[in-house]
């Protein structure tokens, strides 16, 4: 059938029919011969076709070394060229297995791809409808052509990309917090993990502990959200002594010194975005807001200057200036709740903005309540 087909379609190009046909059936008749060499073989001329491919050419290497990076920040480059030339011989492997299907026949195929595909012939005469979710670290052409055989159904293959979820790693006073934000997010988004440490994030040796676990675990950040808060309402005259530096330390040193931490693996990857959570009080006075408003002033300075700098690197900084927003601290108030914002619409701006192009960045995010400032 194939060959009536390709033949019907170059008829109407008289000039190049004959080529056409004599350059398939040489390709053909050529990797068909090459399909029949014994399995020992094959593996032994996708091994020379390595060094080739990546020692001689260098077939798209910076490309693979750029993209392990990425993955893998917390590994050394000796690491990253071990995955790399073990990815080269998978995937050679993986073009010289296509090619055996040319000759492979079902005895020899059978035992190098098994599964319950009664399960479909039952759903296919029960005449119920079926998708296949599935992900692979093998030669994906065995999974459709094995489908494809064993299945009665029409196969309709579909690439999507992964969601655009991320892991989390967060920290927290309270491990018992922690645990339940674990088990509440677990619940709602099971595709995700989530690491957590506990750390005072007032305590500056303790941020510079936490960051450190975050790259000595493997992670790559990618999305910074310094989401500390601490808030105690008063003017700046009358207030207690040392509530300046315990708001500074909170609001300001703690996104200072994680920042720092994390910033060197980010500016190697030349990639990442930036979210300094700070107040409509950083650029609006308010009274009975004293220290606080002074040190998300600062924080907001800190977003402004951390944006310049990191330009040159492709790595994104947002100032998120929230009004009053509905948190656990306004339950024991007689405010309404609609008339706060939800902390929803705050995470929901935050995630749009990083879903951005690189070529593109929002650099401040003011959202108040709808009626306007309390």
């Amino acid at each position: 059938m194939k060959r009536k087909i390709i033949y019907r379609i170059n008829k109407n190009l008289p000039s190049c029919n004959s080529y056409s046909l004599l350059m398939y059936y040489f390709l053909y008749g050529f990797l068909y011969t090459f399909s029949l060499l014994p399995w020992k073989i094959l593996y032994l001329i996708s091994d020379g076709t390595y060094v080739l491919v990546y020692h001689i050419i260098g077939y798209r290497r910076q490309v693979v070394m750029s993209n392990l990076l990425i993955a893998f920040p917390g590994k050394t480059q000796q690491e990253r060229v071990k995955i790399a030339k073990e990815f080269y011989h998978n995937f050679l492997d993986t073009f010289i297995e296509t090619l055996k299907f040319l000759s492979l026949s079902d005895k020899e195929f059978s035992k190098r791809l098994t599964g319950n595909f009664e399960l479909l012939s039952e759903l296919y005469e029960a005449g119920q409808n079926v998708q296949l979710l599935s992900g692979h670290f093998f030669n994906w052409e065995y999974m459709n052509w094995g489908i494809s055989r064993n299945s009665p159904y029409p196969l309709i293959g579909v690439y999507a990309p992964v969601s655009a979820g991320y892991d989390l790693i967060v920290c927290a006073r309270s491990g018992e917090d922690l645990d339940k934000l674990k088990e509440e997010f677990t619940d709602r988004f099971p595709a995700i993990s989530i690491e957590r440490m506990t750390a005072d994030i007032g305590d500056i040796e303790q941020v510079k502990n936490f960051g450190k676990w975050i790259l000595e675990s493997g992670y790559a950040p990618e999305v910074l959200v310094n989401n500390a808060g601490y808030f105690i309402p008063g003017n700046i005259y009358n207030e207690e002594e040392g509530t300046l530096q315990r708001m500074m330390e909170v609001n300001l040193n703690s996104a200072y010194h994680l920042t720092r931490t994390l910033l060197p693996a980010m500016m190697e990857r030349r990639k990442g975005h930036i979210f300094n959570i700070c107040s409509i009080a950083s650029f609006k006075p308010m009274a009975d807001v004293g220290s606080y408003g002074i040190s998300k002033f600062a924080l907001y300075g800190f977003s402004k200057h951390l944006r310049e700098e990191l330009k040159p690197y492709g790595i994104k900084v947002t100032a998120v200036c929230p009004g009053a927003t509905y948190t656990s601290s306004w339950e024991q108030s007689d405010v309404n709740p609609h008339r706060l914002l939800e902390a929803d619409d705050i995470a929901e701006m935050v995630f749009a903005c990083s879903q951005l192009s690189a070529s593109a960045v929002v650099e401040d995010i003011i959202i108040r309540p709808q009626l306007g400032d309390l």
